[in-house]
């Protein structure tokens, strides 16, 4: 069996969970089966991540898994779907029964990886890793006395801090869901417009905590530059980026998704200022102007109230958790009998 999952050039955090935890949870023996695929964590429910030409002839699961970046992959009617992210992927699929919470959620079955120390003193804050680039959040963090991490380190050291956490503020999903899930208090925020609040909201609607990021503008003249152009290039599609979504209702969400994948057709197309050599044109000689954008982010960044934070209840937190282990028990019983 093959693990489907999206494997970022520099690394991940959410993505990386796949290579850390399954062969944990699952017995050896699964990953013997040919023609088998597992579509576990991360927002990997689309047609790009799997095409009809990775999927005809296989036995495809689907386990606590998501939408939010493109259209449905086609063929699904043959799948054995037995969990998804939350309510939002459900309705999609048309099939509220399966709003389970994010397979990193078995992280919690997985003992050596829930370690917490006993003096646990350190507030970590975590970017999204498409808001590395470019970017001084590593600065910024230091300004306020935050503890820096990269989603791009490896999951053994980002756990390593989580250890001696006491919250996390994170624009990383799963910075998220894995302190829920080790039950450290956590707070959203937002820099990249692109960053999916469907994926957010698909999420915390099925743990029934809210989505209301603070929004932290950029930390260098380059980031903010690309955010702009983001802005303005969503505008002439006569849309908003997909972080700028409204909230509000399932509705929106559900409609801004259809909308924005379910019609589209044809590959995305690039655009002059995605190129790398423009990028570090752009990021040579705007540099000067980058203490200006540290101070604006790292005063927004002081602003936000700690003690406001988030924690989704225990009884809900284990009621998911229980679905999500009854899912992955039928994945075993239907492979090896």
């Amino acid at each position: 069996m093959e693990i489907v999952g999206f494997k970022a050039f520099k690394g991940n955090f959410g993505d990386d969970l796949n290579g850390a935890m399954w062969n944990r949870i699952l017995p050896p023996e699964v990953f013997e089966i040919p023609d088998t695929l597992l579509v576990g964590i991360g927002s990997i429910l689309h047609d790009e991540m799997l095409p009809i030409s990775r999927t005809q002839n296989k036995r495809v699961f689907v386990l606590g898994t998501g939408a939010g970046y493109g259209k449905l992959p086609p063929g699904m009617e043959s799948w054995r779907i037995l969990a998804v992210r939350g309510p939002l992927t459900a309705r999609l699929l048309g099939r509220p029964e399966l709003a389970a919470t994010d397979a990193a959620a078995l992280m919690a079955t997985i003992p050596e990886m829930i370690r917490l120390e006993d003096q646990r003193n350190e507030i970590l804050f975590m970017p999204h890793h498409r808001s590395i680039e470019g970017a001084n959040w590593e600065q910024v963090a230091a300004n306020c006395g935050l503890t820096f991490v990269d989603p791009q380190w490896s999951v053994e050291t980002i756990l390593q801090y989580y250890s001696r956490a006491k919250l996390v503020v994170t624009e990383a999903m799963h910075g998220a869901i894995v302190a829920d899930t080790m039950r450290i208090p956590w707070i959203p925020v937002t820099m990249n417009p692109n960053v999916p609040a469907f994926k957010w909201n698909d999420w915390g609607q099925a743990l029934r905590v809210p989505f209301a990021p603070h929004d932290l503008g950029g930390s260098s003249f380059f980031e903010a530059l690309r955010h702009r152009m983001i802005v303005r290039q969503a505008a002439q599609q006569g849309s908003v980026p997909a972080g700028l979504v409204s909230s509000d209702t399932v509705d929106a969400l559900v409609t801004d998704h259809l909308q924005r994948h379910e019609t589209k057709t044809g590959p995305t197309k690039r655009h002059w200022y995605e190129a790398e050599s423009v990028r570090e044109l752009a990021r040579k000689s705007t540099r000067l102007m980058d203490p200006f954008f540290v101070q604006q982010a790292t005063r927004r960044l002081r602003n936000i109230d700690l003690e406001k934070c988030y924690l989704s209840s225990d009884l809900i937190f284990q009621q998911k958790l229980e679905q999500l282990i009854e899912a992955k028990d039928v994945l075993v019983r239907e492979l090896l009998g």
